[in-house]
């Protein structure tokens, strides 16, 4: 009874806390987006703190879903970085501690005490590398913290510290989640669900950004900045509702199928070379890996269909050619022309030369990259640049050894539903790591969340439901997980 009274003190109180933050800072800017913003935290988290069941889900929802630019509508505080030497794109604004950063944290306390009063902290020593990845990633941002004090980048370090928390946040919460007994069958809805707002409303920001809409020749954007942003976030999700369509039943079909399509047609229409290297990476995977009766021979089908459409289009779309001679013969003013990218990569290699053992810190690159663009354009070099090549070389360890960890634990499942899902995961995270060869999108919160996310599931790994000497919280998953197929 003491127990279960200083749970509901401490959520209380953490709640009165969130919901005064949110109710002050949609007051700072009294317009009704705002207070519709505030509103949808609330829902959401709320849904998240009363159901043990559907909190990844809503998490996911949460995230995905979120309005336009909510991120810098209700940030507690927002630090604008411009570089030593003026020139393109000089400036770049970054929001630190955000209204969704307090509802996560609040989400987190809630996941981890239902796990101490289930007596089920043992279980989340299975996600040690990842927790190990979240920790030491605080490291470089520590230091670059300590680097700035006296520059004026020290609040740009600040919001890099702010995220690898943020990171950090993440992976306990989605562990302490599937260990409280967060079903997967209500994380997928919740992927649906989040996937078909994100859409929704990338589609919005698209119509807004252009004024029209062109099939063929607009090249959709969305919630994250840039056409290759927006798809690489589908890139990571598409395979794992591809799959749940097809495994499911009933109206859940419907549902999932429908978002599949949507965001399936929308990644299509962002026009990115990168997207569509993401795409058929893990189609490739997926039909490579999936094995079994007619049915899965229909997946195959379906996956190789998909590609032939992704490259039917690529054919015969004349901005997306353009996009392709732009490798050669854009100016170097332009971040299309690879030429200009071989400038970025170079730069990168110097800063990774000069900071090799803890990098230049997380947000760092704007400030050290005169006339230079807002990233990297290459994921591996720019985590390089920005943590360092002990922990980049230790975090690539961790992401090889639980993709292809996790690839080799399918062959011991024996329902392909089961299995059919937890081969997608990774087929959609090895497509999101292709497409960041041209890329640099895993620093955006709405990715890392939904990537290392999707990473805690991944390594939860289930036993077959009907194996008597299932750990119970492997049993809690494997059933869930089997109520989707």
């Amino acid at each position: 009874m003491n127990w279960a009274r200083s749970y509901f003190l401490m959520v209380l109180l953490v709640a009165i806390g969130l919901i005064t933050l949110t109710v002050l800072t949609a007051c700072l800017e009294p317009k009704v987006e705002y207070l519709l913003s505030v509103l949808y935290v609330l829902l959401i988290t709320f849904i998240a703190l009363v159901s043990d069941k559907l909190r990844l889900g809503a998490v996911l929802v949460l995230v995905l879903g979120a309005p336009p630019f909510v991120e810098y509508e209700l940030a507690v505080v927002e630090v604008v970085s411009r570089r030593a030497v003026p020139g393109i794109r000089d400036t770049i604004a970054y929001p630190m501690f955000t209204i969704i950063d307090a509802a996560l944290i609040l989400t987190l306390v809630v996941a981890a005490a239902k796990c101490s009063l289930q007596q089920r902290t043992d279980k989340l020593f299975r996600m040690w590398p990842l927790f190990a990845v979240g920790i030491l990633q605080v490291i470089p941002a520590l230091v670059a913290v300590l680097r700035n004090l006296t520059t004026p980048y020290s609040g740009v370090a600040l919001t890099g510290l702010s995220m690898t928390i943020s990171i950090l946040t993440v992976i306990a919460l989605a562990a302490c989640s599937l260990v409280a007994g967060a079903t997967s069958k209500g994380t997928l809805v919740g992927l649906g669900c989040g996937t078909l707002l994100f859409c929704a409303e990338s589609f919005y920001v698209t119509w807004y950004k252009y004024g029209s809409i062109s099939l063929g020749g607009t090249q959709f954007t969305g919630l994250i900045a840039g056409p290759g942003a927006t798809g690489s976030l589908l890139v990571l999700v598409i395979p794992s509702l591809f799959i749940c369509a097809l495994g499911s039943k009933g109206p859940l079909r419907i549902f999932m199928g429908f978002t599949a399509i949507i965001a399936f047609a929308y990644s299509i229409l962002t026009y990115s070379r990168a997207v569509y290297l993401g795409l058929l990476v893990s189609f490739f995977v997926l039909s490579s890996a999936l094995k079994g009766k007619t049915r899965m021979h229909m997946v195959k089908i379906s996956l190789l269909a998909a590609m032939l459409v992704m490259l039917l289009v690529a054919y015969t779309s004349a901005s997306l050619q353009q996009k392709f001679v732009s490798l050669y013969s854009e100016s170097l003013q332009s971040t299309f022309n690879l030429e200009s990218r071989l400038v970025f990569w170079k730069h990168a290699l110097w800063l990774i030369q000069s900071n090799p053992w803890f990098g230049i810190g997380p947000k760092m690159w704007v400030p050290n990259a005169p006339n230079l663009g807002w990233h990297v354009h290459q994921l591996y070099l720019q985590y390089a640049v920005e943590h360092g090549l002990i922990l980049f070389s230790f975090t690539t360890c961790i992401l090889a050894t639980a993709v292809f960890g996790a690839f080799a634990h399918t062959r011991k499942l024996t329902e392909q539903g089961l299995r059919s899902f937890y081969l997608a995961i990774p087929a959609g995270i090895l497509g999101f790591l292709a497409s960041q060869i041209f890329e640099s999108n895993l620093g955006d919160w709405r990715i890392y969340t939904v990537f290392w996310s999707l990473m805690v599931v991944m390594l939860f790994r289930p036993t077959n439901s009907q194996d008597a000497v299932a750990k119970p919280a492997e049993q809690v998953a494997t059933q869930a997980i089997a109520e989707v197929f």
